[in-house]
């Protein structure tokens, strides 16, 4: 993710432009994704030429990370899910042992239609192991 974060600066009474603020101006999300290169990925009427096409195609990417772990007293896994609006632009060729693979890169985007904002972020864990201080110390 890519961000940038300018000072803001109002005149005051004083004359002074110091810095009241520094805030996130923008920012931008972008995924790079290796799929092997199977006729699902590759070929007309495959996910790559509707990603590829003149008029992007709006996709929807939930990436879940699930640890063999489970939360200690429990049946339940670490987790982490992450979900956001994208739309795939680059499309290179790749290999990986021997094999070859498409690489897609893709852009998430605001999607207030059927996805409220650009990207959600939803973790599993348990926070009663972690050492993260009393507040204020």
């Amino acid at each position: 993710m890519t961000s940038t974060f300018p000072a803001k600066r109002w005149m005051n009474g004083s004359q002074s432009f110091a810095i009241n603020e520094i805030v996130r101006a923008t920012g931008s999300i972008e995924v790079e994704l290796t799929f092997a290169k199977t006729s699902d990925i590759v070929g007309t009427g495959s996910e790559s030429d509707a990603w590829m096409s003149d008029d992007a195609v709006n996709r929807y990417l939930r990436l879940i990370t699930t640890s063999t772990t489970l939360i200690p007293g429990t049946a339940v896994p670490y987790k982490w899910t992450q979900t956001m609006p994208i739309r795939y632009y680059t499309r290179t060729e790749g290999e990986i042992g021997g094999n070859t693979t498409v690489v897609l890169t893709g852009h998430a985007f605001y999607d207030p239609d059927d996805f409220t904002g650009v990207y959600t972020s939803a973790v599993v864990c348990d926070m009663s192991n972690a050492d993260l201080g009393a507040p204020g110390s």
